[in-house]
């Protein structure tokens, strides 16, 4: 799972460049356990994009990029 989720980074972040910020997150840390509760992760690889998407980490990776894509174009609410 690591290997998986550091080969994730690693792709995202060499097409992305700065937009893309890995945070691996542990569910046995606060903000894990926060992350977990608040998007109903268990106890595998996700990624959570913007704080609100969650795609499965065993999803290829042109899904990723996907939503990653989207929100992205997605305009940002001011206020």
């Amino acid at each position: 799972m690591q290997d998986r989720a550091a080969e994730m980074a690693h792709r995202l972040k060499q097409e992305f460049g700065p937009l893309v910020l890995a945070k691996p997150v542990g569910l046995d840390t606060l903000r894990g356990l926060w992350l977990s509760l608040k998007h109903r992760l268990r106890n595998d690889l996700h990624v959570v994009i913007n704080g609100n998407r969650v795609v499965p980490g065993a999803a290829d990776y042109e899904a990723i990029r996907r939503v990653i894509e989207e929100e992205a174009s997605t305009p940002v609410p001011v206020g």
